[in-house]
């Protein structure tokens, strides 16, 4: 299974209003780790998929329902690192 709309819209409705792509990430994992794990497959390396992930949110903001906010949100990654990564809104 590839990502898709409907995954990312299944993915955020239980999140509070401003989320960010760590959060999302998790919920990716939790929900569809074959998804994940195909992007990680596809790029041997878990930047390059985490890339992926927020530039697919970034293009279909739309259709998900979702608004990428303009200032970056500090937060932990999967290896328990606070790093930069983008801020969305639900609409």
């Amino acid at each position: 299974m590839n990502m898709t709309v409907l995954i990312a819209q299944n993915i955020i409705t239980d999140f509070d209003k401003n989320f960010d792509s760590h959060r999302f990430i998790r919920g990716l994992l939790k929900n569809y780790p074959s998804v994940y794990a195909k992007l990680l497959l596809k790029y041997n390396d878990v930047g390059r998929a985490n890339a992926e992930i927020a530039n697919f949110l970034r293009n279909h903001a739309v259709e998900i329902g979702i608004t990428e906010l303009p200032e970056q949100s500090l937060s932990v990654d999967l290896f328990l690192v606070n790093t930069l990564n983008a801020s969305w809104q639900k609409k």
